[in-house]
């Protein structure tokens, strides 16, 4: 399962949210793999729209039924366009 919400907060900034969930199972292995995730960015372009700044985090959990592990991340970037 995945989802995606996108919002304009102005005429040069957006805000979007990313998230999904998804399961796993077979007959070999009784036990259900579980991932689950979500990501945020935002988005600004500045200096006559031609630079453009990138912030994103997120949080990933998957389980297995024995081991568990979580995971956050982060992103900065700018990016400049000819």
């Amino acid at each position: 399962v995945y989802g995606s919400l996108s919002r304009q907060l102005s005429r040069v900034s957006e805000i979007d949210l990313n998230a999904f969930a998804s399961w796993y199972s077979n007959d070999v292995d009784p036990n259900t793999v579980r991932t689950l995730g979500a990501t945020l960015s935002y988005n600004r372009r500045l200096f006559l729209e031609r630079l453009q700044l990138l912030a994103s985090m997120g949080l990933y959990n998957t389980d297995d039924g024995t081991d568990s592990s979580t995971n956050a991340s982060a992103l900065g970037g700018l990016r400049y366009t000819f």
